[in-house]
């Protein structure tokens, strides 16, 4: 790929006779897409005004749905073709609808509907920000080099559109595979066999992708971030991004929730066991094997509904600390969570304790409860093993009989087995990477990759140097950046306490209590920490951390 200057251009400027076929893809949205943003139009309107304005012989293809890929409401075709009709647009505009869509069937519906055409555009119904002026510049380039496919690389997505020559869609259309369309759906079937394409790419003068902004309205969190940003350009994002980072910092996405406070083992390289036999918090000193504390379920079916009705969209994990599978109605706390069709579930477990009959229970839950919102499943199991063999297992969880040892292991791996069998895309075995199993690493990873096609390897956290320091490399960027947890998540300990994050296992920094309080509050409380951050200054434990980087969901 060759990067050219960024010169300036619009589509009135182009003289062309190329008739241009602009796809807007609208199977995947989601109500959000269709609400008024920033006191104007609505994201589906203003990305087909764009599309609209994309070239003057163009013509509109808009590709709709009954439901999402994993079963989610979309908004009814038929309101979007009264949307359409009552915004005006004077290009001719197609509608295709489909039940749902994958990713090979968007390209075979796109090779037929391109016929005539010479180009291809591809928007999405639900980023309001597509700036005409820099399509119109990838547009000359495309043309200009003959590329097959064209994009922009390092902006904020949301911008631009992927521009593609006619001839390569029956290609991308065999590439392409049965998963879902998403806004990186033309790079990732591209890639696939990258080197067979002529690619051009106007690539940013100043890189964020390392901020994962996603200028969609897709879920509350982006649409709240949309808000914020819409008079964001190609020629500003960077000095919006600059001015407005504590904008970028909306409402939680993910919440860590402590439901049980024993767990099966005290291993080495974490620091619970020493919190639990510290007496610090709800028990007294107690072996973390030994404690049976839960969180009742009359304080957590509110606590549900205050997360479902403040972020709207969130992933909630009850793995926050202590052993899920300990809690006496684990299945009755994952239904509570995913009857909002908002919110999904993270299980981080050993292995331990878990009954099939429990596990058939939430399965048949998962499936009754229907597509979530954001598009991950009803539920995503991390099962930690860190090790390949069952010695190395047992020395990191601090056990010595080998008969307990072997038969503990045997359990974790047959859970393994049972959740793939339950949610065969959804369950992923775990590494966490330190000194002590670093020469398993390939082996698992093989074993694991090979059997389920999915595994975790999770870098070693030294929660801010209480733990011993096992880390095998240092995965820190060069430049520090505001913390992803401080920005997206909240931690709730098994009283309700809110501490400032998975890391402040203590409490120290208390913002309030999640059972009495209210969330949007005790967000607020501990914005100042962001903002702290933005100004590069990073007091008590987090200038210790090395979590700030890593990212949940």
């Amino acid at each position: 790929m060759v990067e050219f200057s960024q010169d300036e251009s619009s589509f009135a400027d182009i003289e062309s006779t190329m008739k241009n076929l602009v796809v807007l893809f609208a199977g995947e949205i989601s109500g959000f897409a269709i609400q008024n943003v920033a006191g104007g139009d609505s994201a589906f309107i203003r990305s087909l005004r764009a599309a609209s304005e994309m070239s003057s012989k163009s013509s509109i293809l808009v590709c709709a749905a009954k439901k999402r890929h994993n079963g989610a409401p979309v908004p009814d075709p038929k309101t979007l073709e009264k949307l359409t009709k009552d915004a005006g647009i004077t290009v001719p505009v197609e509608f295709h609808i489909e039940d749902f869509w994958t990713s090979s069937l968007f390209f075979s519906v796109i090779d037929k509907a391109a016929d005539g055409f010479e180009q291809v555009f591809i928007v999405h119904g639900d980023t309001p920000f597509l700036d005409k002026d820099f399509a119109a510049r990838l547009y000359k380039r495309h043309c200009s080099y003959a590329a097959e496919y064209t994009f922009a690389d390092g902006y904020p997505v949301g911008l631009a559109p992927d521009i593609l020559a006619r001839g390569i869609i029956p290609v991308l259309a065999r590439l392409a595979d049965s998963g879902p369309v998403t806004k990186t759906i033309v790079f990732d079937t591209i890639k696939k066999d990258i080197n067979s394409f002529d690619i051009e790419t106007d690539i940013a003068p100043v890189d964020v992708r390392h901020l994962r902004l996603m200028l969609a309205c897709d879920c509350w969190q982006n649409y709240l971030l949309c808000e914020s940003f819409a008079d964001i350009t190609v020629e500003n994002y960077a000095e919006l991004v600059q001015n407005r980072g504590a904008a970028l910092r909306t409402k939680p996405a993910f919440y860590g929730i402590q439901i049980a406070g024993g767990c099966p083992f005290s291993c080495m390289f974490c620091p619970y066991p020493a919190f639990c036999e510290s007496g610090t918090g709800l028990s007294p000193a107690k072996a973390v094997t030994e404690r049976r504390d839960y969180m009742a379920k009359k304080d957590f079916a509110p606590l549900i509904k205050k997360i479902a009705d403040y972020s709207q969209t969130a992933v909630v994990s009850l793995s926050l600390w202590g052993e899920p599978s300990q809690h006496p109605e684990i299945a009755a706390c994952i239904a509570e969570v995913l009857q909002y069709p908002g919110l999904s579930v993270l299980i981080e477990t050993t292995g331990i304790g878990w009954k099939k009959e429990t596990l058939s229970e939430i399965a048949e839950t998962a499936l009754k409860s229907g597509g979530r919102i954001s598009g991950f499943p009803p539920i995503t199991w991390i099962v930690s093993l860190d090790a390949a063999e069952s010695g190395l297992y047992g020395a990191l969880r601090s056990l010595e009989s080998p008969e307990q040892v072997n038969a503990l292991f045997s359990e974790a791996i047959s859970c393994i087995e049972i959740l793939a069998t339950l949610f065969p895309q959804d369950v992923w075995p775990q590494f966490i990477r330190m000194n002590e199993n670093e020469e398993q690493l390939e082996v698992f990873y093989r074993f694991w990759k090979e059997k389920l096609s999915r595994v975790i390897i999770q870098k070693y956290d030294s929660f801010c140097d209480i733990q011993p320091q096992r880390r095998v490399a240092d995965l820190a960027p060069l430049k520090r950046h505001p913390c992803w947890h401080l920005k997206r998540d909240m931690s709730i300990l098994i009283d309700g306490t809110v501490p400032l994050c998975r890391e402040d296992l203590y409490a120290s920094h208390s913002f309030g209590n999640a059972f009495s309080e209210d969330l949007a509050d005790i967000w607020k409380g501990y914005h100042r920490v962001y903002e702290q951050h933005l100004a590069c200054v990073y007091e008590g434990i987090c200038g210790t951390c090395d979590e700030y980087y890593t990212y949940n969901f």
